[in-house]
């Protein structure tokens, strides 16, 4: 896939920078993540193939996670998926909001090697 495919988002100015090094061809938004649904939304119009998230759902309240993964999914072309890494062996994505965006949620790979121990969970739409 090419570098001007993807689209990163990012909230911290000094990543930010550290990406438009690495990535200059990409798309980048530097927001807020936990306000992706509010405003401009570039996301009722995207396509992705996949979304990859190492966002700390755990640590955010659920009307963020509801933001985030509602973005997310809403980003999504049929058929595809949000792929959220995870340092639990549990879905960090809040019980209800799976079942009321309805969705699943799979456990499909973990690193027991690595400290904390990492699971990666595909959410998809049921």
């Amino acid at each position: 896939m090419p570098e001007s495919n993807i689209t990163l988002v990012e909230n911290s100015p000094d990543f930010t920078a550290l990406l438009r090094q690495r990535f200059p061809e990409a798309r980048l938004l530097e927001m807020d993540v936990t306000r992706m649904r509010r405003g401009e939304d570039p996301w009722k119009t995207m396509q992705a193939q996949a979304v990859i998230s190492g966002l700390p759902l755990l640590t955010m309240g659920t009307r963020s996670q509801w933001n985030v993964v509602g973005a997310c999914m809403q980003s999504l072309r049929a058929g595809a998926a949000l792929y959220q890494f995870t340092y639990m062996t549990k879905c960090p994505v809040a019980p209800e909001i799976l079942a009321r965006m309805g969705l699943r949620a799979e456990r499909i790979g973990s690193s027991l090697f690595n400290l904390p121990p990492a699971s990666v969970f595909r959410i998809t739409r049921i």
